[in-house]
């Protein structure tokens, strides 16, 4: 990390300013509750406020649930919450929770 430090100022002049695809805003599309981790146990969560009547969306870091979890009508997406650019990218809009799993 001191290499880094030494020559951050420097390096940051090179950064391009666009965002990479990657790093485009993650819109949650009027979610109110917002479920990180998709297992077991996010997948309880998430069917149980949506049965309440919550607007829920999921994340997942795993692309293999995504698919299953669209099958069975739920709303995910594929994102890593342990990436900060995660949390610099995320557009909260209406979100009033996050239930981390």
């Amino acid at each position: 990390h001191e290499l880094y430090e030494r020559y951050e100022g420097f390096l940051g002049r090179l950064e391009r300013t666009d965002r990479h695809p990657d790093e485009q805003p993650l819109t949650l599309g009027g979610a109110h509750v917002l479920v990180i981790g998709m297992g077991r146990i996010g997948t309880a969560v998430f069917d149980s406020l949506t049965e309440d009547g919550e607007k829920v969306v999921g994340i997942d870091a795993d692309p293999g649930k995504l698919e299953s979890h669209r099958q069975a009508g739920r709303r995910v997406v594929f994102a890593d919450a342990e990436d900060p650019g995660f949390w610099n990218h995320l557009r909260f809009g209406r979100l009033e929770a996050v239930v981390l799993t």
